[in-house]
């Protein structure tokens, strides 16, 4: 008999897309599952979808709560799963129908704890894209210890650092803090640090919406700001002994302050671009000395060192003659 699996969809002011979302789970060839909507306050008509969907399948479960952010929901919907393992799909994605077929397989067949699949970018107009992993074929499996899967990540290779695309067995604790963005960094670091085996499928399951306004397209300060607290906070749980782990998550870090102070030094937000230039002076040596670094990112940390605005107007002048 297939275990059951619990699939945890939070749920916020997202009536457009629930539905196709919903049916693309319901549809899966893996039948033994519980599909459990955490609506997380929503104003739009998603309360009525989601009750709606449950009516007509007895796999969705609803969950009903005042809002309290995606952490929040997701921490919920852990709470009162009933699965014997677990995913995470956002409520504006769709996946392919062997999405956890393939990922219980894959996990089975690497005796893993996680098992991960790729994704593919997908666009309201229709056009998609996969993401890095070209050089590898769709049938391509691999599986990593928990900690070389993090390392792994910080370089941005194969492993992601998303909740999504991936399938847990319950054993696996995890545990989202109450962030506005990078809430999952932290969560599925800590998650894969616990893991004795990651496994990886290179079968593109999971399609990734991409829209204006969702968290991770935010162009506000704070959002952005968090992107970089996340990463330090996370920089904080590396074992200072672990020499390669600390050199991959000050790489990820830096890399991460980089790309806010180009967003953050033109809006004027001063303080916060203070505070991104002091972490990022206090890591920028052992980025440099890091052979893995790439050489992009170390040309831009010396150049770092004439200022912010020096920085950003280099970049500047870089698209400019691309």
């Amino acid at each position: 008999m297939q275990p059951l699996i619990s699939v945890i969809v939070p749920v916020y002011n997202v009536e457009k897309y629930l539905e196709p979302c919903v049916r693309s789970l319901l549809a899966q060839s893996w039948q033994n599952l519980e599909v459990l909507l955490v609506d997380d306050g929503s104003t739009d008509h998603c309360p009525q979808i989601c009750d709606r969907l449950a009516q007509e399948d007895s796999r969705v479960r609803v969950i009903h709560k005042p809002n309290g952010g995606v952490a929040a929901a997701r921490n919920d919907g852990l709470r009162q799963m009933r699965g014997d393992l677990f995913c995470f799909c956002d409520s504006d994605d769709t996946v392919r129908a062997d999405y956890l077929q393939r990922l219980y397989e894959t996990l089975q067949q690497e005796n893993a704890d996680i098992a991960e699949c790729a994704y593919v970018f997908a666009w309201e107009n229709g056009e998609t894209r996969r993401t890095k992993n070209f050089e590898f074929p769709d049938d391509y499996i691999t599986c990593h210890s928990g900690r070389d899967a993090v390392c792994d990540m910080m370089y941005a290779q194969i492993h992601s650092p998303f909740c999504m695309c991936k399938l847990f067995r319950k054993s696996v604790q995890v545990h989202f803090p109450k962030m506005k963005v990078g809430e999952d960094l932290l969560a599925i670091c800590d998650a894969y640090l616990k893991a004795e085996r990651v496994a990886f499928t290179n079968q593109p399951l999971y399609l990734y919406l991409q829209r204006q306004g969702s968290a991770i397209h935010s162009e506000d300060p704070e959002k952005i700001f968090e992107t970089v607290l996340s990463a330090e906070r996370l920089m904080e749980k590396i074992d200072l002994a672990d020499r390669q782990l600390h050199e991959a998550a000050a790489y990820f870090l830096v890399d991460k302050c980089l790309k806010a102070l180009m967003k953050l030094y033109p809006m004027r937000q001063t303080d916060k671009v203070k505070r991104i230039a002091a972490i990022l002076k206090t890591y920028r040596a052992e980025v440099l000395a890091n052979p893995r670094a790439p050489r992009i990112v170390k040309l831009n940390c010396n150049l770092s060192r004439l200022g912010v605005g020096t920085l950003y107007l280099v970049k500047k002048l870089r698209a400019k003659l691309a």
